[in-house]
């Protein structure tokens, strides 16, 4: 509660919001004990708000809290970008805080902040911030298909061609299109030899069009009478900052991977972990202040590679048959008669709290579950994508192949090992915002095309939600221990047994941590409006997960994840600069370049501090049984006589028995029946970073790893040692006993040398173009 007017003024421009809207319909805000002297307190605020927000229309820079006067700017990112080296996968940590309070709440005209002050509570700090805690349920959150006028509603996408629609039925089995062993092809044989890139009609394809330039999902926008409307692809880096929130880093459930990994489980790579970076621009103006915004990503630190645009056309092979390819998209045959129309996409939309959200569709099959709608994607071996400026260096060629089903190297286990650490978890978020029954995915090394293989949205969901820790696996065996006890072995099979469920769960958290996300990112952005100027034009949000150091009460130090947002208001020309880099353009045929365009970006980056601030946000878990999951059993009833009272009052005590008492010793959030997930409420607690070296720092740190991968793109890695040099190297490990590790990277300049795993991919590289010399 407010208290006095002391440290009151820095503080009105998240205390006064000018914007309608709840800030979601899935959420509630923890209220104050009493409200005693409030009114007074606000009237004050509104009185200065009017004066402050005159100020901002005039200027665009933002009114910070009157201790962040004296910030200074941090040096310590000023490294050049050619010593960058490869961030750990965990990212960077920072254990001391000294964060202050901000309330994260709710925008509301301030004729609904001078009514409503019994639903919200501001508790000051030492330093004059505030904070805010408040709880979100899912069941209150709503996902809604909505139709679109200017489009066809009933237009469904393409079908499979060349028999590949039999893949669809058998998911998650590594359909060869090639036998090795025979010869004999499963698949058209048209399919083996890919076409080049330079050789495809990209201009008879749908183009992929950004939100900001999507006038349709704005008119959606406006119709639906929503704030803020964007694309999966923009969406899904936001979504997996949330879910490493959520599920405290939930490591992924290997357990379908065989002996040739030792990993059952596994955390995500790091570039599975690069921040989320987006921009939020105005597109329009409704009710005075009040506008509509569109959500890209950042494009400043995206390089249209080789993958992207192949991707495009391989999806057209997945969909045309042979002869109809070659009219109209093979460039190279006789039969070719360019297209002088470029055709409309098709795609799903749809509305959660105050967004739209648009979902390009690539594939139809009738039989399929739900709206029989999957995605396409195509996915390289790993010798392109670990090296993939090396490929392009050599003509966009690899002689990598895979050969077999299982095998650590030239196998689609590997493959499969990391597609779910890198990107399994963005395939399940466009499929689920899609509407989706799951993902098809063809593997290929650019030149050749080796099997495919279908993920139904329910397999991916339990391989991201269902690992458990010790401490719950603990708790459940003692759980089917009891219960088998009471109910005895067939009905607690066919009732109560956690495997039996243990797919329905994960599908339900994985449905309800989304819509939590949604409702979150909803407040954050009404968030942003809050503190940003009336009318800005547009602004860059950075979202980052990762673990941070708590003391508890005891003195026990916890890691704990939180998610830091931080928000950079930009001027129409630095949007401008930033959405239209073109960097297939401009530096794909010479990589020389990049350094250049690195340190730019770099420099434009630093730039947009001036007016940066952050926010970090907490989650809390409860657990609770559903009161439909566990009913005492007929041997326990008054009228039953197979036991006596005592018995009978111990089974009704495990059938009562709350076995999420120490869910809080639990590292991830878990349940016991798909019904429990209904009660999940998480509680999140939103503060200002009021430490502004800190942000600083932090905002830095997260483009520069940006940066960083995109660097790891584009420049082609060479050894600086000798042929010599290196056969010496390995001979003396091996004579003092030094173990050779494929994953060791220590001693070796990570800008400049080549990497052990790239090393060994190179050989089987190298091992498969000898393969097909002998062949040939």
């Amino acid at each position: 509660m407010l208290k006095s007017r002391s440290g009151l003024k820095g503080i009105t421009r998240w205390a006064v919001s000018r914007r309608r809207g709840s800030g979601g319909s899935g959420s509630s805000i923890v209220s104050p004990g009493s409200n005693g002297d409030v009114k007074q307190e606000l009237e004050h605020v509104l009185s200065l708000s009017n004066l402050i927000s005159r100020d901002s229309a005039e200027s665009p820079d933002i009114v910070q809290p009157s201790e962040g006067s004296d910030r200074k700017v941090s040096k310590s990112g000023e490294d050049k970008l050619s010593q960058f080296h490869p961030a750990s996968g965990n990212g960077p940590m920072y254990t001391k805080e000294v964060d202050q309070l901000l309330v994260g709440g709710k925008k509301r005209n301030p004729a609904d902040l001078r009514s409503d002050n019994a639903q919200s509570r501001f508790r000051k700090s030492a330093a004059g911030a505030l904070r805010s805690e408040f709880r979100i349920n899912a069941a209150k959150v709503g996902f809604e298909p909505i139709q679109s006028d200017g489009t066809d509603s009933d237009a469904l996408p393409p079908r499979l061609c060349h028999e590949l629609e039999r893949v669809l039925f058998q998911p998650m089995n590594f359909h060869t299109l090639q036998d090795s062993r025979s010869g004999t092809f499963n698949f058209s044989s048209w399919l083996e030899d890919i076409i080049r890139v330079d050789d495809f009609d990209f201009e008879a394809v749908s183009e992929f069009i950004t939100a900001s330039k999507d006038q349709n999902m704005l008119k959606l926008a406006e119709q639906h009478d929503k704030c803020y409307y964007s694309s999966t692809s923009s969406m899904t880096g936001i979504l997996s900052h949330m879910h490493f929130l959520l599920s405290n880093f939930r490591k992924t459930n290997m357990s379908m991977i065989s002996k040739h990994f030792s990993e059952q489980s596994a955390q995500f790579s790091w570039g599975a972990q690069l921040p989320a970076v987006v921009i939020m621009k105005r597109m329009n103006n409704i009710n005075n202040n009040n506008g509509v915004f569109s959500i890209d990503s950042d494009k400043s630190s995206d390089r249209e590679i080789i993958l992207s645009l192949l991707g495009h056309a391989l999806e057209t092979v997945l969909t045309t048959e042979e002869e109809q390819f070659k009219k109209t998209f093979d460039k190279t045959t006789k039969t070719y008669k360019a297209s002088g129309v470029k055709p409309a996409g098709t795609y799903h939309y749809s509305k959660i709290e105050d967004f739209v959200l648009r979902s390009q569709l690539d594939a139809y099959h009738p039989k399929l579950p739900g709206t029989g709608v999957f995605d396409l994607k195509t996915r390289a071996v790993a010798a392109v994508r670990h090296d993939i400026a090396y490929v392009e260096e050599n003509d966009n060629y690899t002689g990598y192949q895979i050969q077999q089903t299982l095998g650590q190297f030239e196998s689609f286990e590997r493959e499969l090992f990391e597609l779910i650490r890198s990107t399994m978890l963005k395939y399940s978020l466009q499929a689920r915002i899609g509407r989706m029954d799951g993902i098809f995915v063809a593997y290929h090394n650019i030149s050749k095309m080796f099997g495919f293989q279908y993920m139904p949205l329910e397999e991916m969901d339990h391989i991201l939600h269902s690992y458990a820790c010790p401490n719950f696996k603990k708790v459940l065996e003692e759980r089917n221990n009891s219960l088998k006890a009471i109910f005895g072995e067939e009905t607690f099979i066919v009732k109560h047994d956690y495997a039996c469920f243990d797919r329905d769960i994960t599908s339900k958290i994985a449905d309800t941590e989304f819509k939590i996300s949604m409702s979150l990112l909803n407040k954050i952005l009404k968030l942003v409006e809050s503190v940003l100027p009336p009318q800005f034009h547009s602004c860059r949000l950075v979202f980052k997960a990762e673990r941070k150091k708590f003391v508890d009460k005891d003195g026990v130090a916890h890691r704990r994840p939180v998610l830091n947002v931080l928000i950079a208001p930009l001027t129409k020309g630095q949007t401008d600069q930033f959405q239209q880099a073109d960097l297939r353009k401009e530096y794909l045929q010479d990589g020389e370049k990049i350094n250049e365009y690195l340190q730019k970006t770099r420099q434009l980056n630093k730039e947009t501090t001036k007016n940066l601030m952050g926010f970090q946000i907490s989650v809390d878990h409860e657990a609770h049984h559903h009161p439909n999951t566990l009913v005492n059993p007929r041997i326990a009833s008054k009228k039953s006589n197979v036991l006596d009272d005592k018995a009978k009052e111990f089974v009704k005590d495990i059938t009562r028995r709350d076995f999420y008492k120490d869910s809080a010793a639990w590292k991830h959030i878990q349940f016991f029946h798909p019904l429990d997930v209904l009660k999940w409420t998480p509680k999140f607690t939103v503060q200002q970073i009021t430490n502004q070296d800190k942000v600083n720092k932090l905002y830095m740190t997260y483009l520069d790893d940006k940066l960083s991968a995109l660097k790891g793109q584009t420049v082609s890695k060479k050894s600086t040692k000798s042929t010599q040099e290196v056969i010496s190297e390995r001979i003396r490990k091996f004579m003092t006993g030094d173990e050779l590790d494929s994953n060791d990277n220590k001693g070796l300049d990570d800008e400049t040398d080549v990497s052990q795993l790239q090393a060994v991919l190179r050989a089987y590289s190298k091992k498969g173009e000898l393969m097909n010399r002998r062949q040939k």
